[in-house]
């Protein structure tokens, strides 16, 4: 502290700090001296950054609302006690393990005028450091007089601009300079004029969106590019996911208005909004679904616009958006009123790859019994044709894989199980009215499963088989294989799936799902079906399907995009551009899917990336599940051991570049943590062996040599050790149990 007024005010500031005591702001407890350094003494947090968790994309819906109506508390408390932020961004939010937000780093907040009665709440307070005099406390000035010659918090700036600098000595912030993050301030914050907690809503209002989004409404590349988009841009708001509820969205209206004056005035109002968003679940499906329509907000004008998408919203389990899809990839003077309804799904059953008929009367999705899913048993075929109130089950479809719709929408072709032969497949077909019963279309000649299909237009039916793949086309009619023809993809393990026919009849359109650099990706590609040529169109992009307005659409994580294509020369014209979120994507490599029309449907899986939303639950006879520990992250369903005594759980979650690691929780801690990590190899828990005191683990898909099971003794420092090798690369091998005594 530089001179006695810096000093007055340091205390005195942190005197207002302190008086504010709320569970969603970390506390003061001290004010100390050192070495002629005064310091203050702040509550430890345990946990992460908001900004560190939307590193990782978007949160879950309920999970961001929870988030911010903490925040929005807390900024509320602060505001009933005379403080305004200024600086509130994810980067000065910790959320605990315990999933509990707490605001800290009021560096550049604004207190009341220098009076003795400046903290409207009474509570305790650190001791005057030698050499100066207590303060009283009391009530403070009421927020609406606080003037921009209110003092600033010094002790901790985070001034990212100046438009003026302060005369020389003065400590003081006067009209015109620039105080806060980028991307975070509100207009009359950039300007340099006054403020008051109007400006701290802005920044709630921006927190909130990324949330949901996973980006800033105002990002720039440089701190001049924030403040022009803040200052003249709107949001996009198709970037927010399309189950985001519609008292939510007009919250962020409310709170992100330039104009102050037209601005929501109070952080308390904004957090009821919340509130009543969370305890109706107002995103789910089931609310949707009992709600009329719901609007997003539109673009009006010409020239550039965002690019809004039809299907907005998703209704239980699975989405349908009515009006002029695809008219939304065209710019137009004024966009179309977009429509949303719901397919509800049958009561116990999970619906998933939904496939539009041509002409949109129809729709059919595969469901599975809940409790079946990593089983054929409990598969049925379900159609939901739209003049009708509910989806019925296509008899004789039980237990089908992979189907596709005729073009005309009367039949049906699936694929499944040839008898007691496991190991081979076959592909049926029958009127999706089931009017005959179902007819053979082709047996697989060898122990290939058939894979994703595709019936064309041509009346042949195209099947993708597994590595190395290849393309097998039959005639819908039945008889015997037309084509069979390897896919040049190289050695790599890789994968293609989804196919969708591009216009002509040469080329298909499908997912390359691979092993790359040490991870694994997706890549929209194009596929010759006489040659099994295949051509890179789009990296990073899974499920394509070609829409009849010349775009390639394809889902990228959670959104969907579309980019220009011309389908004779393979040719990609322009960017992607977004134009929706929300789709359902897995705790795997591949993305959700999704289905179009011709006519201007789109339907798809909602929830986003609950794969990385995923919670460790601990299941009693009688008793509803509860977590183990309040931790999201990207558990995978399939790979949780727990020790025998209970004391300690194995689990795999799923980083970012879709590699498996090994985490283990151990009684009492709050949250799990990682223990094995292979860069480009996948570990995964097969057994506790040694009478429960031994890990053994798989490791695999490493390439270099070092794959196979090994062993850990969590607690005893010592590294894994090897004890089978992998027998041949991308094989799998798992130890399940040994003698008691380990030998």
């Amino acid at each position: 502290v530089a001179d006695d007024s810096m000093r007055a005010r340091f205390e005195r500031e942190a005197r207002l700090l302190a008086s504010i005591n709320h569970p969603n702001i970390a506390s003061i407890y001290g004010l100390e001296e050192s070495a002629g350094a005064r310091y203050l003494v702040m509550e430890f947090v345990e946990g992460r950054t908001l900004a560190d968790m939307l590193r990782a994309g978007p949160l879950h819906i309920d999970e961001a609302l929870t988030i911010c109506a903490g925040i929005a508390a807390a900024v509320e408390a602060a505001h009933e006690s005379g403080v305004i932020h200024r600086d509130l961004k994810p980067g000065n939010v910790i959320v605990t393990p315990q999933g509990v937000p707490k605001v800290l780093d009021f560096g550049l907040a604004k207190g009341a005028p220098d009076e003795p009665s400046s903290v409207r709440r009474t509570a305790p307070v650190p001791s005057p450091a030698p050499g100066t005099q207590p303060r009283p406390t009391g009530s403070p000035t009421p927020p609406s007089e606080l003037s921009a010659d209110s003092p600033t918090m010094s002790f901790a700036p985070t001034a990212r601009a100046r438009s003026v600098e302060p005369p020389p000595g003065s400590h003081e912030t006067i009209p015109g300079r620039v105080l806060g993050t980028a991307g975070y301030m509100s207009p009359e914050q950039a300007r340099g004029r006054a403020v008051d907690r109007r400006t701290d809503v802005w920044a709630l209002g921006c927190v909130l969106f990324e949330c949901l989004a996973g980006k800033s409404p105002f990002a720039g590349a440089t701190v001049s590019d924030s403040i022009a988009a803040i200052i003249e841009r709107e949001p996009e708001w198709a970037l927010l996911p399309a189950n985001t509820p519609p008292r939510i969205r007009e919250l962020l209206d409310r709170c992100l208005q330039k104009d102050a004056a037209k601005r929501l005035r109070d952080a308390g109002d904004a957090r009821l909004e919340i509130e009543r968003a969370i305890a109706g679940r107002e995103w789910s499906a089931s609310f949707i679904a009992a709600s009329s329509s719901v609007h997003m907000p539109r673009t009006v004008g010409s020239g550039r616009r965002t690019w809004a998408f039809s299907a907005a919203a998703i209704l239980v389990g699975l989405a349908l958006g009515a009006a002029a899809a695809w008219l939304a990839l065209r710019p137009q003077p004024i966009a179309r009123p977009l429509t949303r309804l719901a397919v509800p799904i049958p009561p116990g059953i999970i619906g998933s790859f939904p496939e539009l008929s041509a002409d949109g009367t129809s729709m059919i999705f595969q469901g599975v019994d809940q409790g079946a899913e990593a089983t054929q048993a409990g598969r049925r075929i379900f159609v939901r044709r739209f003049d009708e109130s509910e989806p019925t089950p296509i008899p004789g479809t039980e237990r089908a894989g992979g189907f596709s719709l005729s073009p005309d929408g009367r039949w049906i072709a699936y694929v499944t199980g040839l008898g007691d032969e496991v190991m081979r497949s076959r592909i049926m077909k029958q009127p999706i009215d089931a009017s005959a019963p179902p007819a053979l279309v082709g047996v697989q000649p060898d122990e290939r499963e058939f894979g994703s299909i595709e019936w064309l237009e041509t009346g042949e039916i195209v099947s993708l088989t597994g590595f190395p793949p290849r393309i097998r086309v039959f005639p819908a009619s039945g008889g015997d294989l037309l084509r069979d023809v390897e896919v040049k993809v190289g050695q790599e393990p890789s994968d293609l799936v989804r196919p969708s026919l591009l216009p002509g009849g040469q080329f298909i359109l499908a997912e390359w799902a691979r092993y790359k650099e040490r991870s694994y990706t997706s890549s929209c590609v194009a596929i010759n079906l006489q040659t099994g040529d295949l051509k890179v169109l789009v990296d990073d992009a899974a499920s394509p399907r070609w829409s009849a307005t010349g775009h390639i659409v394809f889902a990228r994580l959670d959104t969907l995009l579309a980019v220009k294509c011309d389908p004779k020369s393979l040719t990609i014209t322009g960017s992607p551009f977004t134009l929706g979120k929300g789709v359902r994507r897995s705790g795997g490599g591949q993305s959700g899917t999704f289905s179009l029309s011709d006519n201007g449907l789109l339907a798809y899986v909602p929830g986003s990336d609950f794969g990385w939303n995923r919670r460790v639950m601990v299941f009693k006879e009688g008793e509803d599940p509860v977590p183990l520990v309040n931790e999201r992250r990207g558990f995978e369903s399939f790979y949780a051991a727990p020790s025998p005594d209970g004391s300690m759980v194995a689990a795999t979650i799923n980083n970012q570049a879709n590699i498996y690691e090994l985490w283990l929780w151990e009684q009492g801690a709050a949250q799990f943590q990682r223990v094995v990590q292979a860069p480009g190899a996948d570990c995964t828990p097969t057994a506790w062996i040694h009478n429960g005191k031994t890990l053994v683990y798989t490791r695999r898909g490493g390439g270099d040599g070092q794959d196979g099971s090994y062993a850990i003794t969590p607690g005893d420092g010592t590294p894994p050790r090897l004890l089978l090798a992998m027998a041949e690369p991308y094989s799998f091998i798992a130890i399940t149990s040994s003698d008691p005594d380990g030998r």
